[in-house]
């Protein structure tokens, strides 16, 4: 997946991005998004198997890591499910806290969107996220996808938002 930003970077997480995202799980500005859905170990349990697994090379990458142009790490996105009968995938996208209201994951969602309907043929994506997150919302909602309901978390009072886009919905700008 390339980029068109001059800053910004998608590669195949390393084992030093794999650190650095099970540090940037403990960072509570980061974790106050995704918990008390799952727990930082939890979920960097999932993620370094979704990455380990699915980034080999008889298959498409399917996770990738953000990078600065001095190549720091400043997040993961990718996506987390794939139904390849149905033609649709679930993304996911976290980001460093100091990453946040730059820019930077709108356009990590228009890239993967872009790659997702453009080069694995998909026909819809989808993606979760809390409730009180306003900003991913205002995301969603600014690139076209549509609410598909809303769900507590499993022993939570935590509502989460489940929106999706299909491919006809979506213009890219890449």
């Amino acid at each position: 997946m390339k980029s068109t930003l001059p800053h910004v970077q998608f590669r195949t997480p390393t084992a030093q991005d794999l650190r650095a995202l099970e540090k940037m799980l403990q960072n509570p500005m980061v974790m106050q998004y995704i918990s008390p859905v799952v727990d930082a170990q939890t979920l960097f349990n999932a993620l370094n198997i979704a990455i380990t697994h699915k980034n080999n090379a008889s298959k498409p990458r399917l996770m990738w890591s953000i990078c600065n142009q001095r190549c720091q790490f400043l997040g993961i996105a990718g996506f987390v499910s794939v139904d390849k009968l149905g033609k649709q995938a679930e993304m996911g996208l976290i980001l460093q806290a100091d990453c946040h209201k730059q820019g930077l994951g709108t356009y990590t969602v228009e890239t993967l969107l872009d790659y997702g309907f453009n080069h694995l043929a998909f026909n819809h994506i989808q993606a979760r996220f809390l409730a009180t997150n306003k900003a991913v919302q205002s995301l969603a909602n600014k690139l076209g996808f549509e609410h598909l309901g809303n769900y507590f978390a499993p022993n939570s009072k935590t509502s989460i938002n489940h929106v999706g886009i299909h491919r006809t919905s979506f213009t890219s700008k890449h």
